[in-house]
């Protein structure tokens, strides 16, 4: 692939991460919002998610969108850096074991270490890893479709 057309498709693949994210996450937080209006918890939540003890500000929703569009860059770098190791022959399957693989290594230690650090019921970090897994599997085959 020539570097200018490869930039092009590390964008798209950044910016529909954005997208694929903020819809999982919101999906996410409509089904639990039960948990997130729980006074017991409202300590737990940062003053840009809750600044009044109510629904999130724009400033909240800005950063989440800026947020992943980082996370969906390394996400892409990291599949161009990994990707010739990736025994598949199939595009398609190349970028569900990246996905998978992204999966292991990061949200599920990640979600470990939440259930011993931090005073969050179980079933909210459960959802919030089957986002991440989502997120990471449905990325990955778009990485493998665009930049394999």
């Amino acid at each position: 692939m020539k570097k200018k057309n490869i930039v092009g498709k590390v964008i798209l693949v950044a910016v529909l991460f954005l997208v694929v994210a903020q819809i999982v996450h919101t999906l996410g937080a409509m089904a639990t919002m039960g948990y997130y209006m729980l006074e017991q918890y409202f300590p737990v939540w940062s003053s840009v998610m809750m600044p009044d003890g109510g629904a999130p500000g724009g400033m909240f929703y800005l950063l989440s969108a800026v947020f992943n569009l980082i996370t969906g860059l390394i996400f892409a770098l990291v599949f161009l850096a990994v990707e010739k190791g990736l025994k598949q022959k199939n595009s398609l399957k190349k970028g569900l074991l990246f996905g998978f693989l992204v999966f292991c290594v990061a949200s599920i230690p990640g979600a470990l270490s939440m259930v011993l650090l931090l005073n969050l019921p179980a079933m909210l970090i459960f959802v919030w890893t089957l986002e991440a897994l989502i997120i990471y599997l449905v990325m990955g085959m778009v990485s493998g479709k665009l930049l394999s």
